[in-house]
């Protein structure tokens, strides 16, 4: 028992130096992250600016037909595509698709929310991960996109066009 008060005799002065010593604040202490997202940069907010817009692709298919896109996309994140795919033999198949698109670095990412049936969208499977899409832009400007389907080898290129843009024939 005599050691041990004498220990804690001896390191008292140890202690009260220490909490002396301490910094007194009333804030919490601080990890080094400031914000959980910072603000966008300067060239993420013109790459989104860059993407708003109407975009057309006009691509062969392996089976010899012809895939055709006008794809829209908004600056609340939307956007709405429609596709047309003509086969070898010439028969065509169309169809308008809508979700949300965003763009983080050179990655795009959209979200295939559902069709576009006349005025109304019939919506797909939220659980089914096919509906999720992410593309490494390999270029981007004011007049080109040129894109890649993340783990594939499928690459796009599509061109900017005005808004009221129809499909050639």
């Amino acid at each position: 028992m005599k050691i041990i008060t004498i220990t804690v005799c001896l390191l008292m002065p140890f202690f009260i130096f220490c909490t002396a010593a301490m910094p007194q604040t009333t804030e919490p202490q601080s990890n080094g992250i400031e914000y959980m997202k910072p603000p966008l940069s300067q060239s993420q907010n013109i790459r989104w600016a860059q993407l708003v817009g109407t975009w057309f692709g006009d691509q062969p298919t392996k089976d010899g037909g012809r895939y055709m896109w006008i794809s829209n996309r908004y600056n609340d994140g939307t956007y709405k595509a429609h596709f047309r795919i003509t086969d070898a033999s010439g028969k065509k198949m169309e169809k308008i698709e809508v979700g949300e698109w965003g763009v983080a670095g050179d990655i795009e990412f959209l979200i295939y929310k559902g069709d576009l049936q006349g005025d109304k969208v019939v919506n797909v499977d939220p659980t089914d991960p096919n509906n999720r899409d992410v593309y490494k832009i390999l270029k981007l400007n004011d007049e080109i996109y040129e894109y890649e389907l993340i783990d594939s080898d499928i690459k796009f290129t599509a061109k900017r066009v005005p808004v009221d843009f129809s499909f050639p024939e």
